[in-house]
């Protein structure tokens, strides 16, 4: 049996116990949210292509539609990214989908919006081609509009390490070795592509439709 005196005492103090308790499990949640996430570690130590592949967190198509940037634009905006922060970033945190096209390839879509529920989704999505012998990993993307246009594009990628300023300790800042992702060029596909795109090395090969009539491009790489 507790006295009055011990009551009164317990009393008196449980909410500054209780305050104590509750900043211990602040500064643990915080310290844990400091940890880098499965992912960010199997960025950090994975071969290059194998990035590319992660279904359960799979990169960003959003990633893909910044370094494609505004149509307007006559040169790329952005081209690199930190592999690391890209997932650890909010704008990147909209919701993924996996689906397979009518040739059972995959897609990775994310939804961009709708002005209002009489028109079509948005969504910008993308999938992995294959990799050149000369480093470059070919991703084509696919841009919906709310309308009947979906313009592709075939964007030619590639990963590296990269150095930046650890300021944990400001008075010693050093570089942290890191993984970066770069946009080193896109080529336009045009409006609801649907040519066969096959790879010879260095080189891509594709047929599409112009004017009613079968083209034949043929792009490559002379640059590593």
């Amino acid at each position: 049996m507790l006295t009055i005196e011990a009551k009164a005492f317990i009393g008196r103090y449980i909410p500054y116990i209780t305050t104590i308790l509750a900043g211990m499990c602040l500064l643990q949640s915080c310290a844990k949210n400091d940890e880098p996430s499965d992912r960010i570690k199997s960025v950090q130590s994975s071969v290059d292509s194998q990035i590319f592949f992660d279904d359960d967190q799979p990169l960003h198509p959003r990633i893909f539609e910044f370094f494609l940037g505004s149509y307007s634009d006559a040169k790329p905006v952005i081209t690199s990214m930190s592999l690391i922060g890209i997932f650890d970033s909010n704008m990147f945190s909209a919701p993924v989908q996996k689906k397979l096209d009518k040739k059972g390839q995959c897609w990775y879509w994310y939804l961009k919006g709708k002005l209002d529920e009489t028109e079509r989704a948005s969504q910008f999505g993308y999938r992995y081609m294959g990799r050149l012998t000369t480093g470059h990993h070919v991703i084509m993307t696919a841009d919906e509009t709310p309308g009947s246009a979906i313009f592709y594009n075939l964007m030619f990628i590639k990963t590296s390490e990269t150095k930046l300023l650890d300021f944990t300790n400001p008075s010693s800042v050093q570089g942290k070795m890191s993984r970066s992702i770069s946009c080193e060029g896109y080529y336009p596909l045009g409006d609801r592509f649907q040519g066969s795109v096959q790879f010879q090395g260095d080189s891509i090969k594709f047929e599409r439709i112009e004017d009613g009539r079968k083209q034949i491009i043929l792009i490559r790489l002379t640059e590593k």
